[in-house]
């Protein structure tokens, strides 16, 4: 069993998953099926994993100030698989224990 914590760690059988070249097959591997549960998908073999709250955590954050592109300041976010993208202000939520949650593009 494969199972992400609410830290965004991975485990296998209980010990975590450091190797960062697996775990960026993973990320790149990660599918959502009809009822909203994650998937491994790796060539023929699929494998349902166990999120305890979202795989994609954000690891850093960074106010971009307006420049020619962009008239306003802007928010990007690094996730923890080192792909980064624009905030939508939007998308916040604010959930349990006052935890932010933003949606992603993955």
């Amino acid at each position: 069993m494969i199972h992400v914590d609410k830290e965004g760690t991975w485990f296998h059988r209980g010990a975590p998953i450091i190797h960062q070249g697996i775990l960026q097959l993973f990320y790149r591997s990660i599918r959502q099926d009809e009822q909203g549960r994650y998937l491994l998908v790796l060539k023929e073999q699929t494998c349902v994993l166990e999120v305890e709250d979202t795989p994609f955590v954000i690891a850093q954050t960074t106010l971009m100030p307006p420049d020619h592109e962009a008239p306003n300041e802007r928010i990007v976010v690094r996730l923890v698989d080192g792909t980064e993208e624009m905030l939508d202000p939007a998308t916040l939520t604010v959930g349990a224990d006052h935890v932010l949650y933003c949606t992603v593009q993955k």
